[in-house]
């Protein structure tokens, strides 16, 4: 029985940070000769948004025109070009390496869909792979094949901070100054994933001692312009379930990001993403 060529596209990570380079193979596993042509790669990211008045029932829509309304850019590479005279390529799998890096500029993919102050919104930025194969005497491509890119940005976020807290009696009579220093255990977290924040606090005493109880509040800040319609909204996210004691005069504390929110992202020209503890 005979069968089909299967095309594909693979890379070699999930998820890429600004300026990484992207290391990827074409794909081309053929059961008997084929006579290709040509192979090429097309690179492309898209921004689509719209919102929609729950109020007035209108919905109000905007995709960022240019190339085919959704295309943000686009770059193509000829992977491989034949003459008429090479013969057929062989039957077996085979492999067409590309490099490239992710631009500086480019901010994380998302897809957002939220609903605040009457208003549902959504935001949308892919990076996508597409590649497609040509034989000789065919105008059309007879194989295609997409890959999603998942890019996330990389943010020089401080991992630790000291707070200097002031505590007074009522009546002002005592009082007492402590500095109070937190710190994460990571730079960048992936959804479903668990935050540890660390807190410490100057005290001779130990820590239950002089803390009764944190609680720790992840949100959400999202600020859009979509057509002209401005959105501006803090969510609260997730709030911690446990404290552990660390040290004598340190306490962690645990929190669990939910499996579903968008990238945080800061490059975008119309939207940006941030959660702060």
């Amino acid at each position: 029985m005979k069968k089909e060529p299967h095309f594909y596209i693979s890379l070699d990570k999930k998820i890429y940070a600004s300026t990484d380079f992207i290391n990827g193979i074409i794909n081309l596993k053929i059961s008997e000769p084929l006579d290709v042509q040509r192979i090429e790669l097309r690179f492309y990211k898209i921004l689509y948004s719209n919102y929609t008045d729950l109020e007035s029932n209108l919905e109000k829509s905007k995709k960022i025109k240019n190339l085919d309304n959704e295309i943000i850019y686009e770059k193509r590479i000829n992977i491989l070009d034949r003459t008429s005279e090479v013969k057929k390529m062989f039957s077996g799998h085979h492999k067409f390496p590309f490099k490239m890096q992710v631009s500086q500029n480019d901010g994380a993919s998302n897809e957002i869909c939220q609903i605040t102050e009457n208003i549902n919104y959504q935001i949308v930025t892919k990076y996508i792979f597409e590649a497609s194969l040509k034989v000789f005497d065919v105008y059309k491509p007879i194989l295609s094949a997409k890959k999603n890119l998942f890019i996330t940005e990389y943010n020089d976020i401080k991992q630790e901070e000291i707070t200097k807290v002031e505590i007074c009696s009522c009546f002002f009579i005592f009082q007492k100054l402590y500095f109070l220093k937190t710190w994460v255990d990571k730079n960048i977290y992936f959804s479903g994933e668990n935050i540890f924040l660390r807190s410490e606090i100057n005290t001779k005493k130990d820590i239950k001692d002089t803390i009764n109880d944190i609680e720790v509040h992840l949100y959400q800040c999202i600020e859009a312009n979509i057509n002209g319609k401005f959105i501006s909204h803090v969510k609260f996210i997730a709030k911690n379930s446990e404290n552990t004691i660390s040290s004598k005069n340190s306490i962690t504390s645990k929190l669990r990001i939910p499996s579903i929110v968008p990238s945080s992202s800061y490059k975008e020209n119309n939207y940006y993403v941030e959660y702060f503890l």
